[in-house]
């Protein structure tokens, strides 16, 4: 026997063992006692090949419930696999696709078999995290604007980034911020962080910041007037308990819904100081100014 890696035996019947892969011929030489010789070979009759597993990821790193691509790269003969995930969870698909959730290192092993019963396994770890958002603030209300608030971060160590949103049109990058508040209002709160694998959590609180000051606007029913006409004044306001006017001409009102004649032509600029329970004041300015005229009337000259 010549078994094509070197090796030979001249037995009737014979096992022999291959090291290393490859593909090998094998050739059977044959004597009779009367001397006789005949040859028997087979090209390529022993195909040794040991599967080797191997895959790659779409990602090592991961937010809960978002999908990790598993492709696989093993080679073989005739494989069949198994996958384990390092949570609980297998496949013996080909490829897969897997999510986490919950967070962890998570030992990925893929384990190929052949035809043959040969086997190896090949790991790689997936890291998956989470943030969690969370914030305490130190005020949250107050009669009279301006108002200090100080945000302290509550959110879990692994956050990278934050995003503040303070309600009034303004935001922060910083991890505890303060914020001032300058008018009356309620507003929303909130914190939306991100961490280095990407993965965000935004946390809100609704109606957080009250700021029950006096506020509101005025309208005039006519802003264009005769000398001696009434301007007509009406507030649209909240939180107020107390009107203080000032016309533009010199005189006042403390009237919750005023009429004034101006007694001069001319063009005034009305102002309103709104005042609540907590003697908390905010000024209105009129975005309109009035404008007094005097009309002349010419009769002509009289004919006799």
């Amino acid at each position: 026997w010549d078994f094509g890696d070197g090796g030979t035996s001249s037995l009737n019947q014979v096992q022999y063992t291959y090291y290393n892969e490859g593909l090998y011929d094998v050739t059977l030489f044959t004597e009779s006692s009367f001397g006789c010789k005949d040859t028997m070979q087979k090209l390529q009759y022993i195909e040794f090949e040991n599967p080797i597993a191997n895959f790659v990821l779409s990602q090592n790193t991961a937010c809960r419930n978002i999908p990790i691509a598993f492709s696989n790269l093993s080679s073989g003969l005739s494989l069949s696999y198994q996958w384990d995930f390092g949570d609980g969870t297998t496949s013996t698909n080909f490829n897969d696709l897997h999510s986490y959730n919950q967070d962890g290192v998570f030992d990925i092993t893929l384990s190929v078999t052949d035809i043959y019963g040969c086997s190896e396994s090949y790991i790689q770890t997936v890291s998956v995290q989470e943030p969690i958002a969370n914030f305490t603030v130190n005020t949250v209300s107050s009669n009279c604007p301006p108002l200090i608030s100080d945000f302290t971060n509550q959110s879990s160590i692994d956050v990278t980034t934050f995003v503040w949103d303070f309600g009034d049109g303004t935001t922060s990058n910083l991890s505890s911020p303060s914020h001032l508040y300058a008018s009356s209002g309620i507003y929303n709160v909130s914190l939306l962080v991100i961490n280095s694998f990407g993965c965000k959590d935004t946390f809100v609180q609704n109606g957080l910041i009250n700021i029950s000051g006096p506020m509101g606007a005025f309208t005039i029913v006519d802003n264009q007037l005769c000398l001696d006409d009434t301007a007509l004044f009406t507030p649209n306001t909240v939180n107020t308990i107390n009107y203080f006017w000032d016309f533009g001409d010199g005189t006042f009102s403390t009237d919750s819904f005023p009429a004034h004649n101006y007694l001069a032509a001319g063009v005034y600029f009305p102002s309103l100081i709104l005042e609540n329970s907590s003697a908390c004041q905010f000024t209105v300015h009129s975005q309109d100014s009035i404008v007094v005229s005097i009309i002349n009337i010419d009769a002509g000259n009289s004919v006799t």
